[in-house]
C-alpha cells in the first residue's frame, strides 16, 4: 500500500484488498489518516471505486455511495 499527499488530499494505491485489515489501520495511522477501510460487497458498476456506507451528512443520504 502507497499512500501520495497532495495538499490536504491523499491517493491511496492498494495491490491487496484482502491483506490484514490491522496492516492498513496501521499504514493509514502513520500517515496521520482516521481510516478504517474493510472491504464491501459491491455491484459490478462500484468494483475498484471507493464507497462509503451510512450517513453522508445530508438528510436523506444514507446507504452505499461511491467518489
Amino acid at each position: 500500500m502507497e499512500i501520495d499527499r497532495h495538499g490536504n488530499t491523499c491517493t491511496v494505491r492498494v495491490k491487496d484488498a484482502y491483506a490484514d485489515p490491522g496492516r492498513f489501520a496501521e499504514v493509514f495511522h502513520r500517515a496521520g489518516l482516521d481510516v478504517k477501510p474493510r472491504v464491501v460487497p459491491v455491484s459490478p458498476s462500484l468494483q475498484r471505486s471507493i464507497v462509503r456506507e451510512g450517513f453522508s451528512g445530508q438528510p436523506g443520504h444514507t446507504g452505499i455511495g461511491a467518489w
